[in-house]
C-alpha cells in the first residue's frame, strides 16, 4: 500500500524526536526532514520514501503531537539552500562528537555537497551513547576472531592493533591486525561485523560510534 499524501502533512506523522523535545528543537528538525523529503521525491520508481530507517520514521496520523503539528505549522514552507538548491539534510542521533565528510560516507564530492563537511560537535557530548564501552580481551582472544590458521602462518600471532588509518573526522577507515610477522589490515565493517558475529556478542556489541573521536577506553588497545 502507498500512502500519498502533501509534505506538510508527511511531516506530522514522522517520528524522528520525541514530542518532549522543546519546540525549537522540534522546528529544526522538521526543517531538516523537509529538505530530506524533497531531495528524495522519486527516489523510486513506485514511491519516494518509505516509512523506515532507510529514509525517514513515518508512523502516520495517530502519532501526531500538538507539538510536533505546531513545528510544522511554524516553518510552513522553510528549507535550507546551497547554491540556490534544497540541500539533502542528513541527521542521526549521535555523530560521537564530529560529523564525517560527505566523501567518507557516500562517496560523493565536497565540491557537490560544500555543506556535508565534517565538523566539530561539542553538543553530542549530552548524547546517551556519545561514549561507548565494551570489555577487556587479550590478543589471543581476537586473533580467534580475525585470524584464520593460513592468516597466522603469514603474520604469526596476533600482538597489537595498528589505529593509524583514520578519515578527517578521527574515524577509522581500517584496523591493522599486528601478527610476529605482519599486518593484515582489513575495513571497520568487517572488523565489526568479525566480533559481532563471534562468541563474544552476547557481552558486548561493537558499534559504528565505537569508531568516532570518543574513544572506548576500555579496549586495550587505544
Amino acid at each position: 500500500m502507498i500512502n500519498e499524501l502533501s509534505i506538510e502533512d508527511y511531516l506530522r506523522g514522522l517520528g524522528e524526536v520525541p514530542s518532549s523535545w522543546p519546540l525549537e528543537a522540534i522546528k529544526a528538525q522538521i526543517v531538516a526532514a523537509r529538505c530530506y523529503a524533497l531531495t528524495h521525491l522519486g527516489s523510486t520508481a513506485l514511491y519516494d520514501v518509505d516509512d523506515t530507517t532507510r529514509y525517514q520514521v513515518y508512523r502516520g496520523v495517530d502519532a501526531e503531537t500538538a507539538s510536533q503539528n505546531a513545528a510544522v505549522d511554524q516553518t510552513s514552507g522553510q528549507v535550507l539552500l546551497s547554491g540556490g538548491h534544497v540541500i539533502i539534510a542528513f541527521f542521526s542521533a549521535s555523530d560521537g562528537g564530529h560529523t564525517a565528510n560527505v566523501s567518507d560516507v557516500f562517496g560523493g564530492s565536497l565540491a557537490s555537497y560544500p555543506y556535508l563537511r565534517g565538523v566539530l560537535d561539542p553538543y553530542d557530548v549530552v548524547a546517551p551513547r556519545h561514549t561507548w564501552y565494551t570489555g577487556v580481551y587479550s590478543y589471543a582472544t581476537l586473533e580467534r576472531i580475525y585470524f584464520s590458521a593460513a592468516d597466522v602462518a603469514t603474520y604469526g600471532h596476533l600482538r597489537g592493533l595498528d589505529l593509524r588509518d583514520r578519515d578527517a573526522s578521527s574515524r577509522l577507515n581500517t584496523v591493522g591486525l599486528v601478527g610476529t610477522r605482519g599486518m593484515k589490515r582489513i575495513g571497520v565493517v568487517t572488523f565489526m561485523h568479525g566480533f559481532n558475529r563471534s562468541s563474544l556478542t552476547g557481552r558486548d556489541v561493537l558499534w559504528n560510534e565505537m569508531f568516532g573521536t570518543t574513544p572506548a577506553s576500555h579496549w586495550p588497545y587505544w
